[in-house]
Parts: structure tokens; sequence; C-alpha cells
């Protein structure tokens, strides 16, 4: 346990001056502003791998709505079925 009377030792910051002479001498490592949008063909393929994941999980869906587990909420099964549809039409 640490003494509050104890002095911390603090980590020196880096001034932006210094943070930018090593981004400038450092082109080779990427930013987080380079990172490449996702293309229409990918999130397409994201989507329906997510809304395949959930039609198979169907039941566990069907408790977590709050409804009993003996009864089915079609309207999770419609709304999964169109949202994949859409997104397999892209591709």
């Amino acid at each position: 346990m640490v003494n509050p009377t104890t002095p911390t030792k603090r980590k020196a910051c880096k001034s932006d001056a210094e943070r930018s002479s090593e981004q400038a001498s450092a082109p080779d490592t990427p930013s987080k502003k380079a990172k490449k949008d996702w293309t229409a063909e990918e999130e397409a393929a994201l989507m329906k791998a997510v809304f395949d994941l959930a039609l198979d999980s169907i039941p566990h869906l069907h408790s977590a709505s709050g409804l009993r587990e003996t009864r089915t909420n079609p309207s999770i099964n419609s709304k999964l079925r169109t949202l994949r549809a859409k997104y397999e039409k892209r591709n």
C-alpha cells in the first residue's frame, strides 16, 4: 500500500513538438487516421455473417426478448431475415 504522504514520481509528458517530430521521423508506422474504410462488399459480408449467427441463436433471442421460453416472437425472425436479405442484395 502506498503511503499518502510519500510523493509519487510522475512521468514526464512529451510536448506536442516532440510528438510531431517523432511522427515525422517514423512514416512507416500506420496511424489511426490511415486506416482504410470498409468496402461495401466487406461490410455486407460481415453483416450477413452477423445475421446468420443471430438466426442460429433464435431460441436465445426469444428468451432475451422477455417472453417465456415456450413462446416465440415472430417479429424477431422476420426482422433478422429482412435485414440479412438487405445485405445479401448489396453483394
